[in-house]
């Protein structure tokens, strides 16, 4: 009979490592599975360790080369062999966690993926394990259907090998047997070096459908002497080369059979990436003409003096954040692996299966104050407190015969604490249980330990302290996928709590076995763990994603921003509803594993996605909800936004557009280079071009105006310059030579009738996009872009900005009599590249415009981002649309979107993204190293590095703040959360923060005290 798995190991000197190796793969979670281990000639004796896994286990299966073949052989052989529905591949220098295969091939059942892919966890040889995030996050979508297959692994042209790695992979057979034929050719070669490429090209090609597997994978051991490493052996490095050459000729012409003319185009751009790569590395071992020998070789238009010692090129491998094992143990526990083998599983069912998009439940009730307000009949009763007051009091008023409340308790104690009829009781019961279903998402972390007792067969049981009704309950955990369990202990149906282990007690007796016996999994520390192994129990913490949101023991991601309006509000003020929904969103997704990497010295881990979903994502949001409500409110029919600040936002913007919103949008190009002509239109404006003069040179500068620039030859401006005294390719140390240079330029060079053209065709441009009642966003600052369009247009075009700079911009306003309207009402502390970064496309700058066919067209300039920039202005921006969409997804309808109108949300919504501006960790700016920002008007270079921008500007905010008398933002979180805080603390919390609750609270304690 067909196994479902069959795993290909190929074996070539690794008898040090491969019993790690094998022994993951004996204790691997999916039992129906084969391993086909292909001895390749091993000369070290490995031979003999598989025979003894064979003779042990059936389903290990020795394959034999009497000759060395090299790995790409090695694997076809093993794959030839294969009778598995699913193929997959592991070096035998490196090894699996225990459910990846199992949870893969459930995910490939599931969705009907051809591939899927796990997690890449590196290990050095000292122990010490990491993550690379951008490899993580090199896949921007978990599920790719038909052709966006194929696309997302061609654009990132190799870029994160992650993504082609063949081992990282589950893939079904039936695509592998369709693949197979394209590689017999390669097959008969001895190919070792990126052999995983000319796999990936071809699987990646006719594949349908993707699966990104989170929280299992494969450990990549590092190794000097593996077949990557070739430092101190040339004639290692030289066959090196020689395989990435064919392998890549190869997937070359293997695209050019298919017609394939864009993934061959983004092949070379990866084959020009190895060549760079590997003329950087081969410095350390073969000498100079013997490195452009075989980099040319590898890749004929390679050019060593542009091409070779890019700082960009590691960008991808920089960032390592420490990888954690906690959910690894869990599932060992699970499994019997580490010593104790229980065979009865019982976990939690709140926040370890089930989650809810808040930072803490009572969220919930915060959400149904306009249902309330209708069952109500209008009153000045928030539903949330009295919900919670209602709760406290039937704790209280329990008999002592019943040990937890249910909702029936807590509504009760509601009619007596307020003059509510029965009608608005049980309308408002019914209203939160279906809230409840609602809001409920399925903990994936959660869900695959419960599969995975299941598939180990185990009896599991879920245990439970909760208010709800347990058909609520079980509607809940049948949306969430969870079905088939042997026991459901509810605290309010067993009449006893875990608390005091009484649940426990009742579940062991129940059950009809010993406490040993029972593995309790949960996300309270407390009550889950520490009470689970006071009744006998064992126990293991799954943490609660808000908890590890929440700590900053493990990331400062919920403290980001509460430095940002420290002294001027309170830190309640800073955390509306809104803000903690996001939170809880951003928790949910990023640690619902609650043992993902994290650390407490940085917000993000380095993961590009964090940084785009919660910092970006909440900015986003706010940005898009005030534009919709200016618009609205002043009536704008037509809003265009600006290229490229305003690329994403409008994506944004259409995404939470609703009926009311009778807006339409636009997008148009209107960068500083291509409004050059209209900025230069007056004499006078001339001085006060946008430039930081001090980096320009003659060169520079004529570039810059050559839309103006008498039309002669290159040699002969300079000649003309370096008569006048102006070095060609000299800055100018002092503004008084720049000016001079100018008015040089003015007299010797300027061609009047081209200016002319050029502000003819870009009026003509502007005059045809902004139509009258056109209203424009752009990021914001001087106004001088504004200024511009208005006087291209012969119109006063209102413009919305994130901020302006506070002079200038009302200066200009009231010259071209354009209305300003800004997010914020001052400019926020960090401002340029790096926001303008975050926010802005990346595709190529407009430099000028030009007539074709009666019609003027912009052109745009050559150069964009480098792969580094692109991939990460991609990846975050990707990430932020995708909270946008989240969020109004989760809460359209509810008062928590409604919210969003408020200003004072807004501002709060984007304290985060304020923060990481303004405090990025020194760990997250670690994605920054080597990434350049274009900023060819400002800076007259396209190169400007924005991590060193970055340090600057942070430093010279702070050094403002300071200078103001304004303390430095606080590492830690200023809010008071009392849910996070212990007793002592929490009471002086209240005492400080919130006094009426401090005297409610210590009126009830006074009143217990005299009973």
């Amino acid at each position: 009979m067909a196994a479902t798995l069959s795993v290909v190991v190929p074996v070539y000197g690794t008898k040090r490592d491969l019993p790690a190796c094998l022994e993951s793969l004996r204790t691997q979670s999916l039992r129906d599975a084969e391993f086909l281990l292909v001895d390749d000639a091993s000369p070290d004796g490995a031979g003999a360790v598989l025979a003894e896994y064979a003779r042990r286990d059936s389903r290990f299966r020795v394959l034999t080369h009497s000759q060395n073949r090299g790995l790409f052989a090695a694997r076809m052989t093993g794959a030839d062999a294969a009778t598995g529905k699913y193929l997959a591949f592991l070096d035998s220098d490196d090894f699996v966690s225990v459910d990846f295969y199992r949870a893969a091939v459930a995910l490939a059942e599931e969705n009907d993926f051809d591939l899927v892919m796990g997690d890449t966890v590196w290990q050095r040889e000292n122990g010490d394990r990491f993550v690379r995030p951008v490899h993580a996050d090199c896949v921007l979508e978990d599920e790719l259907r038909g052709d966006a297959v194929r696309d997302a692994f061609f654009q990132q042209a190799m870029t994160c090998y992650s993504f082609h790695t063949i081992w990282n992979k589950v893939i079904r057979r039936d695509l592998w047997l369709r693949c197979a034929p394209y590689y017999a050719p390669l097959a008969k070669k001895h190919i070792v070096m990126t052999e995983d490429i000319a796999f990936s090209v071809v699987l990646y090609f006719f594949a349908q459908g993707f699966g990104r597997h989170r929280g299992d994978g494969v450990f990549y051991c590092e190794h000097p002497s593996s077949s990557t490493g070739a430092a101190g052996n040339p004639a290692k490095f030289r066959k090196n080369y020689a395989d990435i050459a064919q392998v890549f000729a190869f997937a070359d012409e293997f695209l050019h059979q298919q017609g394939a003319n864009q993934a061959r185009q983004q092949l070379q751009k990866a084959r020009k990436w190895y060549a760079r790569m590997w003329a950087e590395q081969a410095r350390k071992t073969a000498n100079q003409p013997e490195i452009s020998r075989l980099t040319v070789a590898l890749c004929p238009d390679f050019s060593p003096d542009e091409d070779a010692n890019l700082p960009e090129i590691f960008w991808f491998d920089q960032p390592m954040t420490p990888w954690r094992d906690g959910t690894e143990r869990i599932k060992r526990a699970i499994l019997g692996l580490d010593g104790i083998d229980c065979p009865v599983i019982s976990l939690d069912v709140f926040d370890t299966l089930i989650l809810r998009p808040f930072r803490t439940p009572i969220d919930l009730f915060h959400t149904l104050e306009g249902k309330w307000q209708r069952a109500a009949r209008r009153n000045m009763t928030s539903f949330a407190q009295a919900r919670i007051e209602a709760e406290s009091c039937a704790r209280a008023w329990l008999p002592e015969t019943q040990a937890d409340v249910t909702m029936w308790n807590i509504y009760s104690a509601m009619m007596q604490n307020l003059d509510v009829s029965d009608d608005c009781v049980g309308q408002m019961t019914y209203n939160e249980r279906e809230a409840e279903v609602h809001f409920c998402r399925p903990r994936k972390t959660g869900v695959q330990l419960f599969n995975l007792a299941k598939a180990a067969g185990k009896r599991v049981v879920l245990t439970s302290d909760m208010y709800l009704d347990a058909d609520t309950i079980r509607r809940m955990l049948e949306k969430c996928g969870v079905r088939g369990w042997d026991g459901f202990f509810l605290s309010n149906e067993q009449n006893a709590l875990k608390w005091n282990g009484a649940l426990y007690r009742k579940l062991t007796a129940q059950l009809g076995v010993k406490p040993e016996d029972v593995l309790h999994i949960g996300d309270n520390a407390k009550i889950d763990v520490e009470a689970a192994k006071k009744a006998g129990l064992h126990a293991l913490l799954l943490p609660r994603p808000a908890d590890v949101f929440m700590d900053a023991d493990c990331t400062q991601m919920a403290n980001l921003g509460h430095g940002c309006l420290a002294g001027f509000t309170t830190a309640d003020a800073m955390q509306p509803l809104a803000l903690r929904c996001a939170q809880g969103l951003a928790a949910n997704r990023f640690f619902d594993d609650g043992y993902a990497p994290a650390t407490a010295d940085s917000a993000f881990a380095a993961y590009p996605s964090r940084l785009g979903y919660y910092a970006v994502g909440t900015h986003l949001l706010a940005l898009a909800k005030w534009l919709l409500c200016r618009c609205r409110a002043d009536g704008v029919k037509r809003l265009v936004f600006l290229a490229r600040d305003g690329a994403l936002l409008r994506q944004a913007v259409e995404l939470l557009r609703t009926d009311a919103d009778v807006v339409e949008t636009d997008y148009i190009p209107a960068s500083r280079r291509c409004l050059l002509p209209a900025l230069m239109a007056n004499p006078t404006d001339w001085a006060a071009l946008p430039v930081r003069w001090a980096v320009y040179t003659p060169e520079k500068t004529l570039k810059l105006l050559s839309f103006c620039t008498l039309d002669a030859s290159e040699s002969e401006l300079r000649h003309q310059a370096e008569a006048a005294g102006f070095p060609w390719q000299s800055p100018f140390q002092e503004k008084t030579r720049w000016e001079s240079f100018l008015r040089f330029f003015r007299d010797k060079l300027y061609d009047g009738c081209r200016h002319q053209a050029a502000y003819s065709a870009a009026r003509a441009y502007y005059e045809e996009k902004l139509p009258e009642g056109s209203a424009c966003f752009d990021m914001g600052y001087s106004g001088r872009l504004q200024a511009a369009l208005c006087q291209l247009t012969q119109r006063a075009v209102p413009v919305y900005y994130v901020h302006a700079d506070g002079r200038n911009s009302e200066r200009l306003s009231a010259a071209y009599d354009f209305p300003v309207h800004c997010f914020y009402p001052m400019p926020p502390a960090m401002s340029g590249a790096f926001r303008e970064f975050l926010l802005s496309s990346d595709e190529a700058p407009c430099v000028g415009f030009e007539r074709q066919n009666e019609r003027v067209v912009p052109v745009y300039a050559q150069e964009g981002r480098n792969e580094a920039a692109h991939f990460l202005s991609t990846c975050i921006q990707h990430h932020a649309l995708r909270f946008v969409r989240d969020f109004h997804d989760t809460f359209a309808g509810t008062g928590v979107m409604q919210s969003l109108d408020n200003p004072g949300v807004q501002l709060a919504l984007s304290l985060p993204f304020e923060g990481a501006l303004r405090q990025l960790p020194e760990a997250d700016a670690e994605l920054l190293r080597n990434i350049p920002f274009e900023d060819m008007v400002f800076a007259g270079e396209n190169a400007l590095d924005l991590r060193t921008l970055v340090r600057d500007q942070s430093a010279e905010a702070a050094l403002a703040a300071h200078e103001m008398g304004a303390a430095d933002a606080p590492s830690r979180m200023i809010g008071f959360i009392p849910e996070q805080t212990g007793l002592v603390k929490r009471t002086i919390g209240f005492l400080l923060f919130d006094r009426e609750t401090f005297r409610k609270k210590l009126r009830k304690r006074m009143h217990r005290s005299q009973k």
